[in-house]
């Protein structure tokens, strides 16, 4: 789990909690209908502006928030570099060696795409519609 973020939810839960606790009454910082209408509002404008592809990726996102992500960029350079020098020896269809090693399915599709030919308009297309 990511230290960071485990760490700004208990500070931001224990500084509302101490603040209520100060306060005196819990009902004094609870107002339904203020919650309603910010809940609501910033659903609805989330809503708005993504699509709901996009917003399907909401909880997985999330869930990397609270993830420690390790060596996982680092783990994909070093793939690519691997791929890059396969490419540069082999040529395109080279890549199809190392496509079932490739660190995630876009990373892998993009490869399978090199090795088939395909023209830079098509993989960026293909891969964008991975990503969302």
């Amino acid at each position: 789990m990511d230290k960071a973020s485990l760490f700004g939810v208990v500070v931001g839960t224990s500084l509302v909690l101490t603040a209520i606790l100060l306060g005196g009454s819990l009902t004094t910082f609870v107002n339904v209908q203020g919650l309603l209408i910010v809940a609501g509002g910033t659903f609805a404008a989330v809503c708005i502006a993504f699509p709901t592809a996009e917003l399907k990726l909401i909880f997985p996102v999330t869930r990397r928030v609270f993830k420690d992500p390790g060596n996982e960029m680092l783990d994909i350079v070093k793939f690519m570099l691997r791929a890059a020098q396969i490419f540069k020896r082999d040529g395109p269809l080279g890549l199809e060696k190392v496509v079932s090693d490739a660190p995630n399915k876009a990373v892998s599709k993009g490869l399978q795409l090199i090795a088939d030919g395909a023209e830079r308009i098509g993989i960026s297309s293909a891969l964008t519609g991975e990503l969302s």
